[in-house]
């Protein structure tokens, strides 16, 4: 957020007036205010505060290519570091496991007291996993591979232990680590009856 003392009056207030209305969820308002300050106002201190509001509206509404453009506008640091999260979660909703990737592996080695870490992990794990599924090179499907599997292996133990399943037996497996990929296996064909012949088989 931009210090208090480099606000104008004018941009004060608004800001004051557009989070009263944020925190009353009144989304419709909030939006047409944001939308006709950015229209009337080309440059100003709270740009980047609002992108981040509208983008974190246009999250909830599910509408995630309009969140992620918004996001995209954003130029100070400290609001990119705020809206880290909703930015990967829009990128791995679109399918945009690359930019996925390239977003969080800096943010998650660098950051050690991150908000909702766990879930961070998982979407870079996830995409890490889904584009080793994507990839023909076996070089490129066993460095992914390779990536994801300590997120994995820390994510399982954690709530997230049953998303994990599946990428963590089918990374074993393309690590040619049989004897950790197995129990894993078992234990999905348990939790998952309609395939678990094919389960079986792996």
């Amino acid at each position: 957020m931009v210090p208090q003392e480099k606000l104008t009056p004018q941009e004060a207030f608004f800001l004051r007036r557009v989070t009263e209305f944020w925190k009353d969820q009144d989304f419709v308002l909030v939006k047409k205010q944001i939308i006709d300050f950015l229209a009337s106002h080309e440059t100003s201190n709270i740009h980047n505060n609002l992108y981040a509001l509208m983008g974190d509206i246009l999250y909830k509404e599910s509408d995630y290519a309009n969140a992620l453009a918004t996001y995209n506008k954003i130029s100070d640091p400290a609001v990119i570091e705020k809206t880290v999260s909703r930015k990967a979660q829009c990128l791995y909703l679109a399918g945009k496991y690359d930019e996925v990737i390239q977003t969080l592996t800096p943010v998650l080695q660098e950051e050690e007291k991150l908000d909702y870490r766990e879930e961070l992990q998982f979407i870079l794990a996830d995409s890490l996993f889904r584009k080793m599924r994507e990839t023909t090179d076996g070089e490129g499907q066993k460095e992914l591979a390779s990536r994801a599997k300590p997120l994995l292996l820390v994510l399982y133990k954690t709530p997230y232990q049953d998303k994990v399943l599946l990428p963590l037996a089918e990374i074993h497996r393309e690590l040619k680590e049989p004897k950790d990929a197995a129990p894993l296996y078992l234990m999905l064909a348990d939790k998952m009856p309609l395939q678990k012949e094919e389960l079986l088989l792996q």
